[in-house]
């Protein structure tokens, strides 16, 4: 895709949407992904994943002990442990204004949400001037000679034909590609060096 100039924004609300749609191919799509952008949400399965994603830190506790008596004294240790950078009742209750983003080859940061009201051309939408709802009565409706000079048939009318179904690559033809794709990318790397 990406060498035709094409790119997807996959936008869903849970992770539970996607795997049930994409069955076992939902991880293959998600992981071409450079970025990922969570606005926020209380999945189990999708808090967890942006959890793992972001990450463990470390935690150093100091610990001090003294002893009050006759002869005093006491003792200093620091000890580390590790912690998620956000746990997942963290993420939970994130404000309702933050966002967290992760970008590859980036370490994940959390940000504020672009308030909507305040671009330039928030006045053209239909929040902000009635004039620009949508109204179904407004739609356009061809009539049947310019449909019938444009050649579109309706559902059900004779001539119809229903849109292809998308056909997902074997296995095979994945393979051939992958193999297709790392002896083209030999052949640059080969015709740079003899340069």
């Amino acid at each position: 895709m990406r060498k035709y100039g094409i790119s997807i924004a996959l936008i869903y609300q849970n992770q539970a949407q996607i795997k049930s749609l994409m069955k076992d191919d939902w991880e293959t799509i998600v992981g071409n992904c450079d970025t990922m952008l969570f606005l926020g949400g209380i999945d189990a399965s999708t808090v967890k994943t942006v959890s793992e994603r972001l990450g463990k830190g470390t935690i150093n506790t100091k610990h001090e002990s003294i002893n009050k008596g006759r002869h005093g004294g006491g003792s200093t240790s620091i000890q580390s442990t590790g912690r998620e950078l956000m746990t997942t009742t963290e993420i939970e209750q994130m404000q309702n204004d933050q966002c967290i983003v992760f970008i590859r080859s980036m370490k994940p940061f959390l940000d504020h949400k672009y308030p909507l009201e305040q671009h330039p051309n928030y006045k053209y939408t239909g929040d902000a001037d009635p004039r620009y709802f949508y109204h179904p009565s407004c739609k356009l409706t061809l009539d049947r000679s310019l449909m019938a000079s444009l050649n579109i048939k309706r559902v059900g009318e004779e001539g119809y034909t229903p849109p292809a179904r998308v056909r997902w690559a074997s296995d095979d033809e994945i393979e051939n590609a992958r193999r297709d794709q790392a002896l083209r990318r030999a052949n640059a790397q080969q015709a740079k060096k003899t340069r």
